[in-house]
């Protein structure tokens, strides 16, 4: 069953609208005065090498910060393929996650890969 629930949740993340950028951060967009601001995911880097068996450390920018915790979901994309992803917590009142990594097994050392977040 949790297996299942997994691939569920993958393949939603999969047909959601991902953020993918060359090494910028994403855009903060807001509204008129008086509307609420729109707060974004982004991160430290989008793209890299696979070495050891998992990502560059990256940390998840939040354009603003926020009264209670915010969860990000960073996916790992590898030729076309989405091989892990993992939730990170950017902490209450702060814009920026701690510095983490993704492990996706030794068979990928060498390889490209792509982050997304949402």
């Amino acid at each position: 069953m949790k297996r299942l629930f997994i691939l569920a949740s993958l393949a939603a993340l999969m047909f959601s609208p991902i953020v993918f950028a060359s090494n910028s951060q994403a855009t903060t967009s807001s509204y008129t005065s008086g509307s609420p601001q729109v707060c974004q995911f982004s991160l430290s880097h989008y793209t890299g090498t696979i070495n050891s068996s998992s990502t560059k450390t990256f940390t998840v920018g939040l354009s603003c910060p926020q009264e209670t915790d915010a969860y990000a979901t960073v996916i790992v994309v590898i030729e076309g393929e989405l091989v892990a992803s993992e939730v990170v917590k950017v902490p209450a009142g702060k814009t920026k996650s701690t510095s983490t990594s993704i492990n996706v097994g030794s068979s990928y050392n060498g390889k490209s890969y792509k982050l997304g977040v949402q």
